[in-house]
């Protein structure tokens, strides 16, 4: 079974798209591995501000052929009253690659026809997504989209790069001149440098290494653990506000956090006050 990773690299996402950008995703791409008869095991999906990821496991070498049902010429003119073949049978089998025993009559509801069962052909899984993977990136919507340069193409800001991988072949496609490949960034200024990505199980490693922690859940645990070490070296606790937790979650790639202090003569105006300064204002 393989291993599919997708990555769009962007300019900085709004905080308007998430977390319900990271529901549809999953969504729309089941709906287009299901469309294209592919199997898979798991999708994973992963977000920074800077990148949006499918990670697929358990996807087959080939997809499953469908078997579809052709629709002949009436019985009554494919057989004749002994029940042998007419050329109208004969030539219905030709074209369609059967022998004329694999023929049934099939009823519908324009009455009795002369039908069989083909199976498609199974295409490899490499080509099917090399069609299917520009079409799912510019089906994302949003609730506002941008062009940009001279491009025809509308996404929430614009592309960068594009990594495709299938284990450890490329799955080549070109999305207004950008070809994907197997290029992905770390961190805007603490690693900036191309990284390059042998097969999708390096993925999250390599950029952990690059400081940027892919996955939303345990960026959002680490955040939750730094403040709490940051919190108790002065002697306090932090108010740990679930939107608030959110929006930080998708505002950084690697989390730290730095205790600060304010004149203690601020302190004399209502707590919602200063809690909403802070929140919407600064995001902290």
């Amino acid at each position: 079974m393989k291993t599919l990773v997708l990555e769009i690299g962007t300019e900085e996402l709004p905080l308007t798209i998430f977390p319900e950008i990271l529901d549809q995703m999953e969504t729309l791409f089941s709906e287009y591995l299901q469309q294209a008869n592919l199997t898979w095991s798991k999708i994973k999906i992963m977000a920074t501000p800077r990148r949006l990821t499918v990670m697929v496991t358990g996807l087959p070498e080939k997809q499953t052929g469908k078997e579809i049902e052709v629709i002949g010429p009436p019985y009554k003119i494919a057989f004749d009253h002994d029940g042998n073949p007419t050329k109208a049978a004969i030539g219905f089998a030709q074209k369609q690659g059967v022998s004329v025993s694999e023929l049934t009559c099939i009823e519908t509801p324009k009455g009795e026809y002369v039908g069989v069962k083909i199976k498609e052909s199974d295409q490899p899984t490499e080509e099917i997504l090399a069609k299917l993977l520009p079409d799912y990136i510019l089906s994302l919507s949003f609730p506002k989209s941008m062009r940009w340069h001279e491009g025809k193409i509308r996404f929430s800001r614009p592309i960068h790069w594009i990594l495709a991988l299938l284990d450890n072949k490329i799955i080549s496609f070109t999305i207004d001149g950008i070809k994907s490949n197997n290029i992905t960034f770390g961190h805007r200024f603490f690693a900036p440098e191309a990284i390059t990505i042998s097969h999708p199980d390096q993925y999250i490693s390599k950029l952990k290494k690059a400081f940027v922690i892919v996955e939303p859940e345990k960026r959002r645990d680490e955040i939750i653990n730094l403040a709490n070490k940051a919190a108790q070296g002065i002697g306090g606790r932090p108010l740990l506000d679930k939107e608030l937790l959110n929006w930080v979650n998708f505002l950084v790639e690697y989390p730290v956090a730095i205790a600060g202090k304010f004149d203690d003569a601020f302190l004399e105006l209502p707590s919602p006050v200063l809690i909403t300064v802070m929140k919407h204002h600064q995001k902290y």
